[in-house]
């Protein structure tokens, strides 16, 4: 069940403390880790890297946050090589959140959603005429 309108703009972020943790993916090559701090002072703070596993060369950062300017909560990226951009909530539930952008050039749209062994989550826009959507399959980080 979809919260309403108001409960998605809304910006507590306490409920969101099922992102916290280390999250990784290996595939095609690449290892894609998240690591998100717990909910503290109205915010989630993140950041991201992907590393290229045969010579182990980093290929990209990121630095993440999850607050609520003006009341709204609000997806914060910091991307390396480019310039930030912000993406406020679109619809909310208990396990999954999504922040859209139409304006932004990709990605628009942010999704995040608690799954049976991990975290899911995908970036999707439309480049061109065609709509691209790049999944992440994360697994909790093992010590």
């Amino acid at each position: 069940m979809a919260a309403s309108a108001s409960a998605v703009q809304a910006g507590d972020v306490t409920d969101l403390g099922w992102l916290a943790g280390c999250w990784v993916q290996k595939a095609r090559g690449l290892t894609v880790e998240e690591t998100w701090l717990s909910p503290s002072g109205g915010a989630l703070l993140g950041v991201g890297r992907t590393v290229r596993d045969d010579d182990g060369t980093l290929r990209s950062y990121e630095f993440m946050k999850i607050d609520s300017p003006n009341g709204v909560l609000t997806f914060t990226a910091d991307p390396s090589g480019q310039n930030s951009a912000s993406f406020p909530v679109k619809a909310r539930t208990a396990e999954e959140i999504t922040f859209e952008n139409l304006a932004h050039d990709f990605p628009q749209q942010v999704v995040y959603r608690k799954a049976a062994t991990g975290l899911h989550a995908h970036i999707q826009g439309v480049i061109g005429d065609k709509i691209k959507t790049i999944n992440f399959d994360y697994e909790r980080c093992q010590p």
